[in-house]
């Protein structure tokens, strides 16, 4: 299936940005520590994160895959452009290779590419600061889908754009954009209403936010807990076996006030729901056992401080009934 052609290609592309390492690859690594400097300096006592996490460690993998994402797009969008502009690209498509190849070859190109730039900045990463990755097979699975979904995307860009005005246009107005609001610098949860609902059709949020959850075990969404799971029993070489009961538990939404933590270990104070405690006894939608347990023992002691205070109150009426009948002279006494 894969000749010579597809081959050729395919090695065309990867020494296209191979030898000019220092700008390919060098830069965008460069570019990432400095905003990794300026942003940790400016924000790391200013932002709470939540579950003990720094602000460092919460954004060094937002970072990582922008850099990925960014490098798979300018790699795939740039070649096609540039093949246009100079006359080549003639040439590729004169030659006996079918469009599926020439697609592959592009895509894979730029997947390399944007994994290399990432692996690179890991490396320094660790050298650098004191980071454990969570877990390894999603940061590598994130990191692969991630970055060939872009390489496809700056395919549909090149062959679109004619002059690297347009291709520069299709990154400011909606790459960058796309970027910044997944979640990179900060968390969607803390954005207000509109730009929070924004950002949650933004495909890059879900991409970012996978990524982040393999480095430091933090998301917003439960279902990476799932993920999490499958990974380990693949890394133990265990037999993936996931019950019906822990799929439906990942998937309840979490309460406003409660953590995805709360839900997904069966916290029984957390409301799958997403309401507030209900009152008087009546048992939550969505029936949680444990939540049913703990809301009734606390309507019979709610009951039982009422029953106390009606005695006491009984026994004070009566008191001072006795204390007027046994006043001196027969009078009443108020």
């Amino acid at each position: 299936m894969f000749d010579i052609d597809f081959f050729t290609l395919l090695k065309k592309e990867l020494l296209r940005f191979y030898k000019v390492a220092f700008q390919t690859i060098a830069a965008p690594v460069l570019t990432s520590f400095l905003f990794l400097i300026v942003f940790s300096n400016a924000l790391n006592n200013r932002m709470v994160i939540g579950d003990n996490i720094s602000y460092i460690n919460f954004l060094i993998p937002g970072l990582i895959m922008m850099t990925i994402l960014q490098n798979s797009f300018a790699n795939s969008s740039s070649s096609l452009t540039q093949s246009k502009i100079t006359g080549n690209l003639i040439f590729i498509l004169l030659s006996p290779i079918s469009n599926f190849k020439i697609f592959l070859a592009y895509s894979l190109a730029s997947t390399m590419r944007g994994m290399v730039v990432g692996f690179v900045m890991g490396l320094a990463i660790f050298f650098i600061f004191d980071y454990k990755i969570h877990n390894f097979i999603i940061v590598i699975l994130y990191s692969f889908f991630g970055s060939i979904t872009l390489g496809v995307l700056g395919i549909i860009a090149g062959i679109l754009t004619e002059k690297f005005d347009q291709l520069a246009a299709f990154q400011n107005f909606i790459i960058m954009p796309m970027t910044f609001l997944a979640g990179v610098f900060y968390s969607v949860e803390s954005l207000p209403n509109p730009w929070k609902t924004v950002s949650q059709f933004n495909p890059f949020y879900y991409i970012v936010d996978g990524f982040r959850y393999g480095f430091i075990g933090h998301s917003g969404k439960a279902y990476l807990k799932l993920y999490d799971k499958v990974a380990k029993q693949l890394l133990q070489g265990k037999k993936v076996s996931i019950e019906y009961t822990t799929i439906a538990k990942l998937l309840e939404k979490p309460a406003a006030n409660a953590s995805t933590e709360d839900v997904v270990l069966g916290n029984p104070m957390a409301d799958p729901m997403g309401g507030d405690a209900p009152m008087g006894g009546e048992a939550p939608m969505g029936g949680n056992p444990a939540f049913d347990g703990a809301m009734a023992a606390m309507d019979g002691a709610q009951a039982a401080n009422m029953a106390e205070g009606m005695d006491a109150a009984n026994t004070a009426a009566e008191a001072d009934e006795g204390k007027v009948d046994t006043e001196p002279g027969g009078s009443d006494v108020v």
